[in-house]
């Protein structure tokens, strides 16, 4: 719950910082349950919904089955670099 708390105070600030530029920003949501699982299909509900509702100011991708990072790389990539600097 807490995490979930702290995605969308984290959206907020970034929905608030881009009505002052013109650029489209982009996040990547990693998540290692495979695409049909329950969790991976909520998500993409999730992040279908909030895209809609921030107006393509903030465009949000799930990547699930672990194509972005694996369980184990999850645990602490979020706030890595990664070495091909995709992420």
């Amino acid at each position: 719950m807490r995490r979930k708390i702290a995605l969308l105070v984290f959206v907020a600030s970034l929905v608030v910082v881009s009505y002052a530029s013109a650029d489209v920003i982009k996040l990547k949501f990693a998540n290692y349950f495979p695409p049909m699982h329950m969790n991976s299909v909520m998500m993409g509900k999730y992040c279908e919904e909030l895209n809609a509702k921030l107006a393509g100011k903030v465009e949000l991708t799930q990547y699930a089955g672990g194509t972005l990072l694996s369980a184990r790389e999850r645990t602490g990539g979020s706030f890595r670099l990664r070495p091909h600097g995709d992420c």
